[in-house]
């Protein structure tokens, strides 16, 4: 919650995962749309504007999309986990018990 959420940085994680897909457009271009498409429509709140050139450069995830991602996810890392994001985690035994099928997993202090 509250965490800085950079567009550039976001659309790199999507590129690299697979997310983007389109036979005729730069992923890039079509990352900025999906970004932009969320954040029009309040998923992402707070966007910091570089005003030099007229775009989002970083925003923070509604805290409703937050509580909700939350909520469907619990405090259980299951076998089905592909992909796992976290921040400032520290309960690592389980985790790693939990995480043999992981793709991708991000690991981030607060700092």
């Amino acid at each position: 919650e509250d965490e800085v959420i950079e567009k550039d940085r976001l659309i790199q994680l999507w590129m690299a995962q697979g997310f983007l897909q389109h036979p005729h457009d730069e992923l890039e271009q079509v990352g900025e749309e999906y970004f932009y498409d969320l954040l029009n429509n309040s998923l992402f709140q707070d966007p910091v504007i570089d005003h030099e050139l007229g775009n989002v450069v970083s925003c923070k995830m509604h805290d409703v999309v937050h509580d909700l991602a939350r909520a469907l996810s619990s405090n259980d890392v299951t076998q089905q986990v592909q992909h796992l994001s976290l921040l400032g985690y520290e309960q690592r035994g389980s985790l790693w018990d939990a995480g043999n099928n992981f793709r991708t997993l991000l690991l981030s202090n607060n700092s």
